[in-house]
């Protein structure tokens, strides 16, 4: 590797100077002035070092993120470690704590992956043949996703460690608002570097899936003795509630009648008279996002528009699902199912005009309609028909037809956080009890939850560098983020503040895109963050983003993107997967990408200073 050209290089220096001292005995036997070849010998000796520091070695991270089951048999290991080395790769992050709780090492904390050989340590023996080469290893820890939708080796053990989604349904991610959680994760990348010479310890999908999650008994309990808040008034069938508002909103009202509001003003539930018919907006995506007092709006709302098994149709339009796929129709009939015991029958878009009045259309998620789709729309409201949006049709709210039958004035564009919902006045359709909540109060209270649930993340972050530097000092603790900073807010996983604030060594941004404009966009807010990129590095996708076990992306193509990150001032990249590393991504990166030497892959953060 390029620690080992350098020291080549050195040697074959040393050798030359040697060369050019003659033997301090001659022939005739009498000794040389030892005196006299010294400062020759030094002028030589200073012009080569010289040469050396002009050429020196770069300081740059050249990493790939890996699993550990490519390097769980001491033969998986050696191919892999040549794989790393035809590359001219000099890091590695393989991924050692995952799959239902088990660990890639000889943990006392916890069970070994039941694939690995008893008495075999592929973390040792990893360690055994790549640090001779130069190849510096951080050991990849997931300490939120479990890993498996089986019952691994924890959560038998331990349910309560078991995340929950707002309507308390549960999840194969671990509750990271629990501190017993939180602890174990900690003890586990304390042993790592207890244990082994690791150059340092990542973190991933240290995040929560998603703001609908973390609703559990611990970290409501956590949060109600941090804040005084109690939530779980705000969890049953009736308003105020907490949702979670993933959408597209359409607002603010023109001829609509606002039935709910969420916290910050913007319209939830709409209802829209329009010539003999009606039309109703949920404002987010109930069919998906459900709480008992989403699924009660929705089934009364329904249930008053007259749904029956022989009423209810749906469209879903052409453009949409070419842009957005089938989902929000599986996710709809789902709902329905479930709710209201049937399904809905589709209606082709270009002929909503034809569909009897008598109906009930349901349109899931349906961003975009064409003009001929919307007037056929108004048409069916306007002659006495009846719709329901379940999230708004946000991107295309300049179209008259369809502001004429949601009653609202354009698009308030997209949104994912926490919200409550308010009551605006009695209604049958809304279930409310008789506890107000002012829009002031249901902010506050939904923006410190969010705020807890970070803290919970961000506490994870500072115990594990703290107790891993104090373990190993001189180890990294980095973490896989997210890419941008609104969609790790997206997942309360607050990077930004831990490179303000100096909780890790390093933050590796995961920049999987096709689209380098898109790429250099997000270096430059990185940048912002992080002036001079010393402690960002972009992590780049090699395999197929829209097919996995399609082609991978042309090695000129990851080439590009390298250059991209140079160019913009990054100390490195790093690659995901070291299984997508084919001779051809191997040959380029090896003659082009870094044809030049660099320095240990473990180096890279000190010339940024940490």
């Amino acid at each position: 590797m390029a620690t080992n050209h350098t020291v080549a290089s050195v040697a074959e220096g040393a050798r030359t100077v040697n060369a050019l001292q003659p033997p301090l005995t001659p022939l005739g036997g009498r000794p040389h002035n030892a005196r006299m070849w010294g400062p020759m010998v030094a002028r030589v000796l200073a012009l080569f070092l010289c040469g050396c520091a002009a050429v020196a070695a770069p300081t740059e991270l050249r990493g790939v993120w890996s699993h550990a089951t490519a390097m769980d048999t001491p033969e998986k290991a050696a191919a892999l470690l040549a794989r790393l080395e035809d590359a001219r790769l000099n890091a590695i992050y393989p991924l050692c704590f995952y799959w239902g709780g088990t660990a890639y090492w000889s943990s006392r904390i916890a069970p070994q992956a039941e694939v690995v050989r008893r008495g075999f340590d592929p973390v040792a023996h990893w360690l055994s043949i790549a640090r001779p080469r130069g190849i510096a290893t951080h050991v990849r820890l997931v300490v939120g996703n479990y890993g498996t939708s089986e019952a691994g080796a924890l959560f038998p053990a331990h349910p309560e460690w078991r995340l929950v989604d707002v309507s308390g349904r549960p999840g194969n991610w671990y509750d990271l608002g629990n501190p017993e959680v939180r602890e174990f994760m900690v003890r586990l990348a304390t042993e790592v570097a207890a244990t082994y010479a690791v150059d340092g310890v990542q973190l991933d999908f240290v995040r929560y899936p998603g703001h609908e999650w973390g609703y559990t008994a611990a970290a409501k309990r956590g949060f109600r003795e941090t804040t005084g808040y109690d939530l779980d008034p705000l969890l049953g069938s009736s308003l105020p509630s907490i949702i979670c508002a993933s959408s597209n909103r359409v607002g603010p009202v023109s001829t609509a009648r606002p039935l709910a509001v969420f916290d910050n003003g913007h319209p939830a539930v709409l209802v829209n008279a329009l010539g003999s018919g009606t039309a109703a907006v949920l404002n987010w995506q109930a069919f998906a996002s459900r709480t008992p007092a989403s699924d009660e709006i929705l089934k009364r709302i329904a249930t008053s528009f007259g749904a029956s098994p022989a009423t209810l149709r749906y469209t879903y339009p052409a453009q949409t699902r070419a842009r957005y796929g089938q989902r929000a129709v599986d996710q709809m009939q789902a709902w329905l199912r479930s709710v209201l015991g049937y399904a809905a029958q589709p209606v082709d878009a270009q002929r909503l005009e034809e569909l009897s009045r008598r109906c009930l259309l349901l349109l899931p998620g349906c961003y975009l309609m064409d003009n001929t789709a919307a007037n056929g729309l108004e048409l069916f409201v306007r002659g006495g028909g009846r719709a329901i949006f379940v999230d708004g049709p946000a991107p295309t709210m300049g179209n008259a037809h369809l502001r004429a039958v949601t009653g609202a004035q354009g698009g308030l564009g997209w949104s994912s956080t926490s919200a409550v919902l308010l009551p605006t006045s009695p209604d049958p359709r809304i279930p409310s009890r008789g506890a107000p909540m002012s829009p002031e109060e249901a902010g506050a209270l939904i923006r410190a939850w969010d705020t807890y649930r970070e803290s919970c993340i961000t506490d994870l972050v500072r115990q594990t560098a703290a107790r891993v530097h104090e373990a190993r000092p001189g180890a990294q603790v980095t973490a896989a983020v997210f890419r941008s900073r609104a969609s790790a807010a997206e997942r309360l996983q607050d990077w930004p503040r831990w490179l303000r604030e100096g909780l890790v060594d390093g933050v590796f941004p995961m920049a999987y895109t096709t689209d380098n404009s898109s790429l250099r966009a997000l270096l430059d807010e990185w940048s912002i963050t992080d002036p001079g990129l010393t402690r960002t590095i972009p992590g780049l996708a090699i395999y197929n983003l829209s097919n996995e076990d399609g082609p991978p992306p042309a090695p000129e193509a990851v080439l590009e993107q390298i250059r991209i990150c140079r160019a913009k001032g990054a100390k490195g990249v790093c690659l995901f997967s070291a299984n997508q590393l084919n001779e051809a991504l191997r040959r380029c990166l090896r003659e082009q990408a870094f044809a030049a030497a660099a320095t240990s892959g473990a180096d890279w953060l000190h010339e940024g200073g940490r």
